[in-house]
């Protein structure tokens, strides 16, 4: 029989015991993901989810139900450079505005000043125009009975 020195037999107690410290260490979840301690932001949950900060897509958005971009009534948030092509739904003038860079415009681009005064009433009719050049004449039809 082979003996084993007291280095090789302390080597591997010592193995063993930080081995099960290991697996007695580990707690696992205390329900399946998404539920519970999943830390992702995004995950396959029915629930409403919320993440802080911004969320890029690589390869476009498919939206089943709807886009919802936001909803302001009295105040909106400052338009500025870093804002340019956020779209928000004013819900008490109820339609969407579109930032430019500078200022909130409705979804029909910016408004123009609009003119004073009435519209003028319908003039005179015109003289009749000169007549046309006589066109040439067509074939003869077929002989009458």
């Amino acid at each position: 029989m082979k003996d084993f020195s007291v280095g090789t037999i302390c080597g591997l107690v010592l193995g063993i015991f930080f081995a099960g410290c290991a697996v007695f260490a580990f707690t696992p979840p205390a329900q399946a993901p998404p539920a519970g301690n999943s830390v992702e932001p995004m995950n396959v949950g029915a629930g409403a989810q919320v993440k802080e900060g911004g969320l890029w897509l690589n390869n476009g958005l498919v939206i089943d139900g709807g886009l919802r971009v936001g909803r302001y009534s009295a105040s909106r948030p400052e338009c500025k450079v870093e804002t340019k092509g956020t779209i928000i739904f004013d819900r008490t003038a109820t339609h969407p505005y579109i930032c430019n860079g500078s200022d909130w415009n409705d979804y029909k681009g910016p408004k123009g000043d609009s003119g004073e005064g009435s519209s003028g009433g319908t003039g005179p009719q015109g003289q009749r125009g000169e007549q046309g050049q006589r066109g040439e004449q067509g074939p003869a039809g077929p002989p009458g009975s």
